[in-house]
């Protein structure tokens, strides 16, 4: 873990990319994790994930996104155990030139749309910033349920979708991650993976 000292304070290190603009049009594949890998959504059973009621909230929150902020599609994604998977397009223009369509989101969810959680320091459309409105909104309604000792894991983490190849390949990890999850193979940790996808991509194009 890196740690680093801040007004004579070990903290964790963020993890986002000082070049990186996360306001920008792109496209990423963002996992978030449970705190301490709680398998608080469900389970998996013969190569299926089974949602908690935990876990239909994070699935309903989720596609609350793509309603709440016009400027955000959703790709495909994964509710697992203790995780989520998802892709998703902020002011995407990348998406026509790679002739690909995000899926349609259901209109109709039920419950009324949460209002936004005000964040100082975070520009309204950045990355950081929605995934924390994610998060809080998933918390608070899951505190209300009675499950006060739910949490998430500190940060999440992010990939720049950069072509066709790479997304193509993505999503095809987020199909096979319950299976994959289940017989135990260390899926659940996608960074290796995608390092492989990005050299792939370079190699290709």
């Amino acid at each position: 873990m890196n740690r680093a000292l801040f007004r004579n304070r070990y903290r964790v290190a963020s993890h986002r990319k000082r070049e990186t603009d996360y306001a920008a049009s792109t496209c990423y594949f963002v996992t978030i994790c449970t705190k301490d890998r709680m398998p608080w959504f469900g389970e998996i059973r013969n190569g299926i994930m089974g949602l908690s009621d935990v876990g239909c909230v994070i699935r309903e929150e989720w596609e609350r996104n793509a309603i709440l902020r016009p400027d955000i599609q959703l790709g495909l994604s994964v509710i697992m155990p203790n995780h989520i998977h998802g892709i998703m397009y902020i002011d995407a223009v990348e998406i026509d030139r790679w002739s690909i369509s995000p899926r349609s989101i259901q209109q109709s969810i039920s419950g009324a749309v949460a209002s936004c959680i005000p964040l100082a320091r975070r520009r309204a459309g950045e990355l950081g910033s929605i995934i924390a409105q994610f998060k809080g909104a998933c918390t608070k309604h899951i505190s209300a349920m009675g499950y006060t000792d739910f949490a998430w894991q500190r940060n999440y983490h992010d990939h720049i979708i950069r072509d066709k190849y790479a997304y193509n390949a993505i999503e095809q990890y987020i199909v096979e991650n319950p299976r994959r999850f289940e017989s135990g193979e260390s899926y659940d940790q996608p960074w290796v993976y995608l390092q492989e996808i990005d050299q792939r991509s370079i190699s290709t194009r």
